[in-house]
């Protein structure tokens, strides 16, 4: 079950503690021994984007909330949450301007060669075969219109660009898009 925070218990009513859940790398022999963190018995654990398999889940037999501090859930096992009535609550939303924008700023690196032409400019080489192309007025595919599609959709749009769109969910267009 997913959970925003205006869904979630008063603080009075949780047993609080830090736990450090695990170290940065990705496997599990690498988590840190139960007695290296500062709460041995965690109700709430708070991770960001490292892998949270149903092993490390089954191994805190008392959480009740995992509090994931990045957008996107893909790397815990939602399946393990679930079955445990874990409640899991994200940051989604945080940073989906960042996003488009890193996104909108790959597309122009790409169409301009930017990247490709930063060495040969410092090697004082010329830019002859590296030309790129102008974003404005292209035709650009967007799969997927949630809150970061959108994004990305209306920051086109400043640059005319023709803009075709697939989303499995949605039903229409959504407001403010001419798709």
């Amino acid at each position: 079950q997913r959970a925003s925070a205006s869904h979630l218990l008063r603080p009075s009513e949780w047993r609080t503690c830090l736990a450090a859940a695990n170290r940065p790398q990705r496997r599990p022999d690498h988590w840190l021994p139960r007695s290296q963190w500062t709460c041995p018995h965690p109700e709430i654990v708070v991770i960001t984007n490292q892998p949270f398999p149903a092993e490390a889940i089954e191994a805190l037999p008392e959480m009740k909330l995992l509090c994931v501090a990045f957008t996107g859930l893909d790397h815990v096992a939602m399946d393990a949450c679930k079955a445990k009535g874990i409640t899991v609550c994200n940051a989604s939303g945080y940073s989906n301007i960042n996003v488009a924008e890193l996104t909108i700023g790959l597309m122009i690196d790409v169409l301009r060669n930017i990247t490709r032409l930063d060495p040969v400019t410092r090697q004082g080489g010329s830019k002859e075969g590296l030309v790129g192309f102008d974003l404005c007025g292209k035709t650009v595919g967007i799969i997927g219109l949630g809150a970061i599609g959108k994004r990305v959709a209306g920051i086109l749009q400043g640059f005319d660009c023709n803009i075709l769109a697939f989303d499995p969910v949605l039903k229409e267009v959504p407001e403010g898009l001419n798709l």
